[in-house]
């Protein structure tokens, strides 16, 4: 028995040209043709675009909106949004909604329109992942601070969109606006890139600088702590920096003599004591200072490499100052061109998710375009019984095309399962950095 179509009401003439494309079933399956009709032509259906579209897609915690799209079905759109304020708000608190202005784009071929659909989903999740991480990079160069766009907060910016149709056009070609769109993006995401590794760079710098001069003894800079007078130089003599536990600093001073011949008596000084280690100095002459390196390890002392120089801390001082100036100098240009991206990123997103949501209500409603958009935010933990009264609210005449499990299992969708199939669009958007 071939499978119900999932795309009831769209058997117009055109959609049998779409017969000629193909799209893989689940892995090890043949692939299957991709063909839109109505039940009566039992037509073959891999997957619904706005389903295959959206796996893959998830995001990281913050505010979750889903963007749908539900058929009028002869209503009116006031009719059919006074219907789902009341359904998910009013008989229960289910969720917030707003309406989601979508203008009447340019429809094109519907074979250009399902060829548009299979890359809006990449293009679509390529967008969200770049406005989320100029979002977490603007979040942590601002310590946390809720995002914006343009002083509102990005909840309320995501649910007054206006379509710039002075930036895309609406009567232009789709596939245009996408590219034009796409290709902003991805040079956002290399200046991100740029930009970032720079200021990454330069901060890493400072801080092992700044591990080097706090660090414990092993590690840390030694020109702040030994000074001339801990330094007996000679042409005979030298002086050695060692390093101690501090559990054996009385093992230390039993034995350090004994360690090599030629290491003079009572030399050893200690200079600091931090964390577990102590810090010593002992005055051995040139020729044994290798053996005495040897030994002093063999006993778990371990000797610093270390040539006094006066001027290392001026050096130090100078080269630290010159990094602190050169991170806040990056972290500054990042945090104003995060600041003016993230804005950018967001509304090119938007806009994405308008003419995905669009595309897939043409291919799931038909033409003319005759359906409702709406952002709805759903309340905790109300994911599945939202879903369960959209489902009821919008499956109409065709809700057994949307309930059969089976069929869902016979087309070979693959990971995707019957709970992502649903008689409406619906796309979800998540943002981070809200505070939700």
């Amino acid at each position: 028995r071939a499978p119900r179509s999932v795309y009831p009401g769209v058997c117009a003439s055109p959609v049998h040209a779409w017969g000629r494309r193909e799209a893989s079933g689940r892995p090890g399956a043949p692939a299957l043709p991709l063909k839109l009709s109505c039940a009566p032509c039992a037509v073959v259906l891999v997957a619904p675009p706005c389903a295959m579209s959206r796996a893959g897609l998830g995001g990281p915690a913050g505010t979750q909106f889903w963007l749908i799209s539900v058929p009028l079905e002869g209503r009116s759109q006031q009719a059919a949004w006074a219907a789902l304020k009341d359904k998910t708000e009013q008989e229960a608190e289910l969720a917030t909604s707003y309406r989601f202005n979508v203008p009447e784009l340019r429809v094109g071929t519907l074979d250009s329109l399902l060829a548009l659909s299979d890359d809006l989903a990449k293009i679509c999740a390529f967008a969200e992942n770049v406005t989320n991480q100029i979002g977490r990079q603007l979040q942590e160069l601002t310590d946390g601070e809720p995002l914006s766009i343009e002083g509102m907060p990005v909840e309320s910016a995501l649910t007054r969109f206006l379509w710039d149709e002075a930036k895309y056009p609406v009567r232009s070609h789709l596939r245009e606006t996408v590219e034009k769109i796409s290709t902003h993006i991805s040079k956002m995401e290399d200046a991100l890139k740029g930009r970032a590794a720079d200021y990454n760079g330069l901060k890493g710098q400072l801080t092992q600088l700044s591990r080097r001069a706090q660090g414990s003894l092993l590690v840390r800079d030694l020109a702040q702590i030994v000074t001339q007078e801990h330094v007996v130089e000679s042409e005979n003599l030298t002086t050695l920096i060692v390093v101690v536990n501090k559990y054996s600093q009385q093992e230390w001073i039993d034995c350090y003599e004994t360690l090599s011949q030629f290491v003079v008596p009572r030399s050893t000084k200690k200079l600091i004591e931090q964390g577990d280690y102590a810090l010593y100095t002992v005055v051995v002459f040139r020729r044994v200072a290798d053996e005495f390196r040897s030994e002093a390890r063999a006993k778990g002392f371990q000797v610093r490499d270390y040539t006094h120089d006066p001027e290392a801390t001026v050096t130090r001082e100078t080269e630290e100052g010159a990094l602190r100036e050169g991170v806040s100098t990056k972290e500054q240009a990042l945090l104003v061109w995060c600041r003016t991206s993230y804005v950018e990123a967001f509304t090119s997103w938007v806009h994405l998710s308008a003419v995905r949501v669009f595309s897939e209500s043409i291919m799931r409603f038909g033409l003319p375009p005759q359906f409702l958009a709406a952002l709805v935010r759903p309340q905790p933990k109300m994911d599945k019984r939202l879903r369960t009264a959209l489902s009821a609210l919008f499956a109409g005449r065709d809700a057994h095309h949307w309930t059969a499990a089976e069929d869902t299992a016979a087309m070979g969708v693959g990971a995707l399962s019957a709970e992502d199939l649903h008689p409406y669009v619906s796309l979800t958007l998540n943002i981070v950095g809200t505070g939700a």
